[in-house]
């Protein structure tokens, strides 16, 4: 009997010494680990003890809270610079992540949460505006590292004027699953930049200062880039007649690029369009013209299955031997609907699907021989319309429902979502504008159902006149079409990848940041080179004179710090 009271007894210790410090009943699978340290005054019913402050604009109101009777509000009438940390001791070793009620009026020069252990940068998130729907939020900042001495500091900085921001409950939990650092990685597509450079365009900071379009996203905390490989752009038409210029996009082009983009330190995600022209559009041309003699669509289909893998290979081998590895390879764009059509398509006969299964096995295998580090995406299009379908049915997992059952093989997720697309008239859906709540509770559902990480592929949001998003969704009324607007969007779909449960969203990539308005530079080419409206130049990084936006600063004070 006493050495069952033992047992319990110690038990109970060990619980007690694993809690949050509000001592909350949670069922969401994280495991809480403080030892004997915890955050003090977390909801600042103490006023600002255990904090220390600096600047100015901090106070503790009961005007406004999340719990309690008091929360911290930061902010002035006037100009203000305020900066509140606390440090916190007694830590076993390991990743930590930070979750605070915020809730915002917007418009500071910046305003965020930070978190980091002995020796590391700052792991920041920036805080969400949220004074438009009237409700608080919750802010996340991940990848922070407690070493052996047990030490962490966290904190928030905001600067602003005319502006307040309040902050409740804040609760430091352990990374129950991860065993590394979280991969925070955040940037856009480039594959267009040597086509608008050759064409004149030269880009600005925020200050007026030209420099290398790609330098300013790194100077500006974007760490991610995406290559959107085509095969022979320039050879193949449209139906419509368009086409992108000869010399761009292809391997030559899309190489020299990811040299650049490796020299500056960026991490890579290389997709491969199987096309000479957008997407899943047709089947190359050269491929085509191989295919000319063969008869049966069995014969066509395993020449495409050998076609992909070659090709494959041969560019990630060109990679590998220049010392690039690409993070992620997706193997099409947006591939719902298939690849190579009409062969591999995933809504024709049984034999298409089942040839569109090899074609991306096909690919697998290839990227996995060169780089076997590198990891392997399908993408889809825009989607979170699962989240309200009949029975959370939709086509995020009818189509990898379909993958599993033709064992396909992949190792991540990828989707679009753009406030724009993420619309939905079926009857099935009962909601038709989706938002990012609805983007994170599908990937939470995704990652639980298969097993993936995801990673968005593909987000924008205009900041001028409307162009190919005619209107910013869900989010139309919440965050204006202006630069303030888009950069508030960008601020709040980063948030939303760092609170995926487990942080099992690894990054988003944005399209297109550096498509800017230029001469001779447009969405394709048709006759005799003219070239098709720039449907998306009021959703780049830059103004209609190239110098870089406020969205920007969405990046900048968003980062996760280098472990030492």
């Amino acid at each position: 009997m006493r050495k069952t009271v033992a047992v319990f007894l110690i038990i109970c210790c060990f619980i007690s010494m694993y809690s949050c410090s509000r001592k909350e009943n949670r069922s969401d699978g994280y495991s809480e680990l403080f030892s004997d340290g915890k955050v003090s005054n977390d909801s600042f019913e103490e006023g600002l003890s255990h904090w220390t402050e600096s600047g100015n604009g901090i106070s503790v109101t009961g005007e406004r809270c999340f719990e309690g009777e008091k929360s911290l509000m930061i902010g002035s009438t006037g100009e203000y610079h305020a900066r509140l940390h606390q440090r916190i001791h007694h830590l076993a070793p390991g990743y930590y992540y930070l979750e605070v009620n915020t809730f915002h009026e917007g418009n500071e020069e910046y305003c965020y949460i930070y978190g980091k252990g002995s020796g590391q940068d700052k792991c920041m998130t920036s805080v969400p505006v949220t004074a438009k729907t009237g409700k608080w939020s919750v802010t996340t900042v991940r990848g922070i590292k407690v070493e052996q001495d047990g030490a962490l500091e966290i904190g928030i900085e905001v600067k602003g004027k005319g502006r307040f921001s309040y902050f409740d409950g804040i609760c430091l939990k352990f990374e129950a699953n991860q065993a590394y650092q979280y991969p925070s990685l955040f940037g856009g597509a480039i594959s267009w930049l040597d086509w608008e450079e050759d064409a004149g365009a030269k880009y600005y900071d925020e200050y007026g200062n030209e420099k290398d379009a790609i330098l300013i996203l790194k100077e500006n905390g974007c760490n991610f880039v995406r290559l959107e490989l085509y095969n022979n752009p320039g050879a193949y038409s449209s139906v419509e007649g368009d086409y992108f210029p000869e010399g761009y996009k292809n391997a030559d082009a899309i190489f020299r690029l990811a040299k650049r983009a490796d020299a500056l330190g960026m991490k890579m995600q290389l997709s491969f369009m199987y096309s000479d022209y957008w997407g899943n559009e047709a089947i190359p041309s050269d491929w085509l013209r191989e295919m000319d003699s063969m008869k049966s669509n069995e014969e066509k289909r395993e020449y495409l299955t050998q076609a992909i893998y070659r090709y494959t290979r041969s560019f990630m081998t060109r990679l590998k031997e220049a010392g690039i590895c690409p993070e992620y390879v997706s193997i099409g764009n947006e591939i719902d609907g298939g690849i190579l059509l009409p062969y591999g398509s995933s809504t024709a006969s049984g034999e298409s699907v089942s040839a569109l299964a090899g074609f991306l096995n096909s690919g697998y295998k290839a990227v996995k021989e060169v780089s076997p580090n590198s990891k392997v995406v399908l993408h889809i299009s825009c989607n979170a319309d699962d989240m309200h379908w009949q029975g959370h049915y939709g086509m995020g997992r009818w189509f990898f429902d379909l993958m599993e059952e033709k064992r396909v093989k992949y190792d991540l997720i990828g989707t679009s979502f753009y406030p724009f697309w993420a619309q939905n008239s079926s009857e099935y859906s009962v909601k038709r504008s989706l938002d990012l709540n609805d983007l994170k509770e599908w990937s939470e559902m995704m990652t639980d159902r298969y097993d993936k990480d995801i990673l968005i592929m593909e987000s924008g949001y205009n900041w001028g006149v409307p162009g190919q998003l005619s209107d910013n969704g869900a989010y139309s009324g919440i965050y204006a079409s202006s630069p303030e607007g888009q950069r508030e969007y960008v601020i709040d779909l980063i948030n939303t990848v760092k609170s995926v449960k487990d942080g099992r969203c690894t990054g988003c990539l944005y399209w297109d940041p550096i498509l800017v308005r230029q001469e001779g530079v447009g969405y394709a080419l048709y006759g005799e080179g003219k070239p098709r409206e720039n449907v998306v130049e009021t959703t780049t990084f830059f103004d209609y004179e190239h110098i870089a936006l406020p969205v920007l600063k969405a990046y900048r004070y968003n980062t996760v710090g280098r472990c030492p």
